[in-house]
């Protein structure tokens, strides 16, 4: 059983198993900014069998460590950009091998430490070097990425980056943040609480409704940057990081300009959307232990036991009453900075229903709604199959605002 919506309604046939081909095409997108190889990740086909998602997470394992293995060579040679690259692709590789796995599986945090390792390295063989920075907030730290286009000292427009529930900042990094430094723009890679790096280094900061705090801390810190334009400070956020930079954007006037990538207003709903009716049932989810079911897939498994890590709950039918504070329901007209609503046709009609309502609900003078279309080639979830139209609609938006 498959998640319903929220993933692609077109089909690549790389695998029979949908999820496992859309955490494929996930890696695959990443092609464009040295995240991935054709013959890379074609090898990693060749080693997986279909329907077996655990042997598509030992393929990208065994690969990534190869390529970090000849980063290390090409490093030790001081062949810097080749490393460089290297490293950035194995750090990818890490964490697609991170994704298909339960946070219950040991090599679920042995992919993400090497994906760490690896972003890190690479960071620091720039020109302008990646800044990891942990902003303090409440007993832990928000783990974030500060990255520069350049080492002048003017202030510039600043791009604050969001992921939702499986996604990481350093896969954000080549999802849009190269691009932004190409175009001049500071960029913040950020994880908030919730998110898996955030939990791995502090366990208490679970998931919450109330993402305008700790997006708060974020832009406190973010103020203090003596090349931040605090009059140029946008924010974007990737799949559940829609709304959890919505509901930012709600409450924090110092956020100048929002993208959502999706736009969800109603985690509640985006539930209904995704997971099958049987695993909403309330008389099930209050005492099933999902890791033992075969009704559904193994990819789900994964999905429902990484949300209820991410939450520190035990219980799907604790998740599901979190999920319904969880909504910008009677809010949406306190957004008033400019707003770029993106999605795909792809995602499902449920989705699209929900960025059409919060579009049309949002108080901003100056709004733009962008539907993705399979024409395009970019109507899967947060456009995997197209990122680089995807950057190119994100950044054109920006750039005419500020």
């Amino acid at each position: 059983m498959a998640l319903k919506e929220g993933r692609s309604n077109a089909r690549w046939n790389i695998f029979r198993d949908e999820e496992m081909e859309f955490q494929f095409m996930r890696t695959m997108a990443t092609l464009t900014e040295n995240g991935a190889e054709i013959g890379e990740c074609l090898n990693v086909k060749k080693n997986t069998q279909d329907k077996d998602i655990d042997s598509l997470a030992n393929a990208w394992t065994n690969t990534a460590s190869f390529v970090e293995k000849v980063g290390d060579n090409q490093l030790e040679k001081n062949n810097i950009d080749s490393a460089t690259k290297s490293y950035l692709r194995a750090s990818n590789y890490y964490r697609s091998a991170m994704n298909c796995l339960s946070p219950k599986n040991k090599w679920h945090f042995e992919n993400w430490k090497n994906a760490k390792a690896c972003f890190e390295k690479a960071g620091a063989l720039f020109d302008h070097p990646f800044e990891p920075i942990k902003i303090p907030f409440e007993k832990g730290f928000l783990p974030c990425y500060f990255l520069r286009p350049s080492h002048k000292k003017e202030k510039r427009p600043t791009l604050i980056v969001v992921t939702g529930g499986e996604g990481t900042a350093m896969e954000m990094y080549f999802w849009c943040a190269r691009e932004g430094l190409r175009r001049n723009y500071n960029i913040l890679l950020c994880e908030i609480t919730g998110n898996i790096s955030t939990i791995y280094e502090n366990s208490s900061l679970t998931l919450r409704e109330d993402t305008e705090v700790p997006i708060g801390r974020v832009l406190d810190f973010v103020e203090t940057r003596e090349t931040v334009d605090v009059n140029k400070i946008a924010l974007i956020g990737y799949s559940a990081g829609g709304y959890f930079a919505a509901r930012a954007a709600a409450f924090d006037h110092r956020i100048k300009a929002l993208i959502c990538n999706s736009a969800l207003r109603d985690i509640h709903g985006m539930f209904t959307a995704v997971f099958p009716k049987i695993l909403l049932s309330s008389k099930l989810s209050s005492f099933v232990d999902f890791s033992t079911q075969h009704f559904i897939s193994k990819a789900t498994k994964n999905s429902i036991e990484l949300i209820l890590w991410e939450s520190g709950i035990e219980q799907f039918s604790e998740l599901l009453e979190l999920t319904k504070r969880a909504t910008l329901i009677g809010i949406e007209d306190k957004i008033t900075c400019p707003t770029l609503a993106l999605s795909g046709e792809g995602e499902g009609e449920l989705f699209l229903k929900q960025s059409e309502t919060f579009f049309r609900n949002i108080s901003s003078s100056i709004k733009t709604s962008k539907v993705f279309t399979e024409e395009e080639g970019a109507s899967a979830h947060c456009q995997i199959d197209n990122l680089t139209l995807a950057r190119s609609v994100i950044y054109d938006w920006l750039d005419s605002i500020f």
